[in-house]
This record gives C-alpha cells, structure tokens and sequence, in this order.
C-alpha cells in the first residue's frame, strides 16, 4: 500500500523571552500535513538534539504521525520491550550522528549495563556473552534467535516497564566497577552511566516508560568531583623526539607486534610534524596578542587558516577544521562577540547561515599571514630555499594522500 507523500516542514529553534512562568524558554516548532506542533525544552542543546532527530527522520523518508507530530516509529509498542531490545533500538536511532570512536564507546558501555539489569537469580550466560553483546548491538550486526546467548537474553532480560529505582541504583554502583569487583577510573565509570542513563532517559521522551527511574547521583560523588584538581599539561614542555624515542624504547612490552608498531622509526616523522605544529600555533598566538588581538585562543587560529571563513558555511568550516558542529559554532561565537565576523543569510533560500568578516577580522586575517610569511622566510634562510620548496611540495603530497585516505 503507498501513502501519499507528507508536507513536512520543521522550522528552526525559538526562544521564548524569560519569565518567572516559563521554565523551557527553547522551543521546536513544525508541520505536518498543515497541522502545528511544538515541544519546548530547558536548555537549546536539548531543542537542537530533538529537531536533528527530526530533521534526520524526515530524510529517510519515515511517516509522521498527524497527531502528535513525531515519526511513527517513535510511537510505543502496545506490548512492553525487553531491556536489550530497547538498546538495540536505541543504538541504532543515534547511530548516524556518532563518531566512529563515540559508536565504540557507547556499544561498549551498553554491553556492561544489559547483563547487569539482569536479576541475580538468573543462571550465568555463556562465557563469551560479553563479546557476544558488542558484536551484536551494532544496527548493521547480524544474529541468530537460536544462539544461546540471544535465547538467554529471551528469558532473563527485564522488560522496561520492570526497570525500578532500587534495580537501577544497584546499576549504577556496579558500572563503577570492573570484572574483579575493582573500582574503575572515574572518568570510566562516568561514561559509563551517562551512557546507560541516556538510553533510559530516552525511552522516557517517547513514553515508554511513564517516568525516569534512574536514581539522581549521590551528592558525594559530585562533591569529588568538584574539588578533584585539575592538571594542565604544557605541551611546549614535552621532551624532544630523541628523548621520547629513549623513553619508550625503555617501555617493557610482552608483544613483540607492539614493540614493531610503537618503534620511534614508524611515527618519527609524525612526532616533528606535530612539534612543529605547536610551536607554529603558540608562536602566532604570541604574535597576534602583541598586535592586540588578545582575545584569541590557539582554537581560534583554525578557522582562519587558509582559505579563510569569509563566505563559508560553519558545517564546511567545521569540516575544514576536523571539528565538531558544536566545538565550531562555541568558536565562532566567540569570534562573534569580539567583532572578528558575522553570520549573514546566504543561499537561495534564504535560511542557510554564511560567516562574513569583519574590518577587524580582515585585519586579523592580514597579520595572520604575515606572521606565517615571516616564519616561512627564517625557515628559508636557516635551510635555504630550494630545501623549503622541496618539504612544501612533499607536505602537500602527504596531506592530499591522507585526505583521500577517508
């Protein structure tokens, strides 16, 4: 049977003007089939979530429901979902929008929180159910109903609507916890929860649980944190390459493949590469504090870097840069607030956001380039010309293999 196509328009996030009645000031508004809906919330990273989701749902394609205005597939199921089931969905609605290194993360953190939902009194499951879980909680993995750790998962895994405080407080303590009962690392067991909590918490947006059982953290723990110190590392104080290349040949290793990886000879070339880059970054730093533009960050130099922001999109920016969406537009606020650049319409539809420098931002740019003109001329004269022209072509050669590389 073939529906007919939907008019699906989602506008951009709004934020309502303070006041003493309205406690989500960031609202999402959008259409369908002519029919308006909105859903406010707290904070605008929450807003800007849910309307990527949105966004996301609406180009592959899926139905949207008239009445509450969300896709179909977010709707619950009229049977309860079991916990691993859940994850599984889960995972694959945010799946798109992860890095490769958060997707490993997350099936890794979701592979500790499945079994430990688990009540006590099941029987153990296969000694490989661990490696069994990260393999399959992939939206792209394969499974067979029939393994025994899929039909242990069948039979002991809790439904969500049997997820109480208590079960999930005792969750909680034991993500902290390694295979030995051994504490892990604060930073681990963090992620850990904050990982797990979210996926609850996201079963609590689309009503499959009627609210939040995930118990608050304990106040002590916060407390920790708060006053745990925090070490700052200079990186223009790290030994030279000859130093390190001692040091880690020092390092005792079991494997002999390790030792041939992390030979000094293998990644030499890249140690230089990246001293170099620091030292060209804090020198220009240096450089432009002086001439008073003592508003910028060492962050603040990749978004000049040639060919420049003028004209361009933050994504393109963004992608220019190798950063996030989120770390770019944190620096291009910045550089917004100190008079470096605009963000003007651009495009023909007219919604699409262009970055337009600035006088000053031109002026930034000018001495930019003249300090990098100025590094560019020692290095000529300390090596000689034809050396220098030799290393730009080479550097060029690498950075164009490594960006087809992808």
């Amino acid at each position: 049977m073939t529906h007919p196509v939907q008019d699906v328009q989602i506008h951009g996030v709004t934020q309502r003007a303070p006041s003493a009645k309205v406690k989500k000031r960031w609202r999402v508004r959008w259409m369908v089939d002519g029919r308006a809906h909105d859903k406010s919330f707290a904070t605008s990273n929450e807003a800007n979530r849910y309307r990527s989701l949105l966004v996301a749902a609406h180009h592959r394609g899926e139905r949207f429901d008239r009445d509450t205005g969300e896709p179909v597939s977010w709707q619950p199921r009229t049977d309860p979902m079991h916990v691993h089931a859940w994850v599984r969905r889960w995972v694959a609605e945010q799946w798109p929008e992860w890095q490769p290194r958060t997707r490993a993360s997350v099936v890794e953190a979701m592979a500790r929180f499945v079994p430990l939902v688990v009540a006590g009194s099941a029987p153990s499951p296969p000694d490989w159910f661990r490696r069994y879980l990260v393999g399959t909680l992939r939206p792209d993995a394969v499974f067979d109903v029939d393994d025994p750790c899929e039909r242990w998962l069948a039979r002991w895994c809790p439904r969500l609507d049997e997820l109480d405080r208590p079960l999930l407080a005792d969750v909680d303590r034991r993500l902290g916890l390694g295979k030995e009962g051994q504490a892990l690392s604060g930073w681990t067991a963090s992620r850990f929860r904050k990982l797990a909590r979210a996926c609850i918490r996201r079963a609590v947006e689309l009503d499959l649980l009627p609210g939040d059982p995930w118990p608050p953290a304990p106040k002590g723990r916060s407390r920790r944190k708060a006053v745990r110190p925090r070490r700052v590392v200079d990186v223009r104080a790290l030994p030279d390459p000859v130093t390190m290349e001692r040091a880690l040949a020092a390092i005792p290793s079991h494997q002999p493949s390790s030792r041939a990886i992390w030979s000094m000879e293998s990644f030499r070339l890249v140690t230089a590469i990246r001293r170099l880059h620091l030292a060209i970054r804090a020198e220009i730093v240096e450089e432009v504090h002086a001439l008073g533009f003592d508003d910028i960050t060492p962050s603040h130099i990749y978004i000049f870097q040639t060919p420049g922001p003028n004209g361009a999109r933050p994504t393109e920016l963004a992608r220019r840069a190798l950063m996030t969406k989120q770390s770019m537009n944190h620096l291009l606020a910045s550089l917004e607030k100190g008079g470096y650049l605009d963000r003007v319409e651009g495009g023909d539809d007219g919604r699409a956001r262009v970055l337009q420098l600035t006088p000053k931002g031109h002026r930034f740019t000018t001495a930019i380039q003249e300090i990098a003109a100025a590094i560019e001329h020692r290095w000529a004269e300390q090596l000689g010309h034809p050396e220098i022209r030799h290393l730009t072509g080479s550097l060029a050669q690498l950075a164009e293999l490594d960006g087809n590389r992808g």
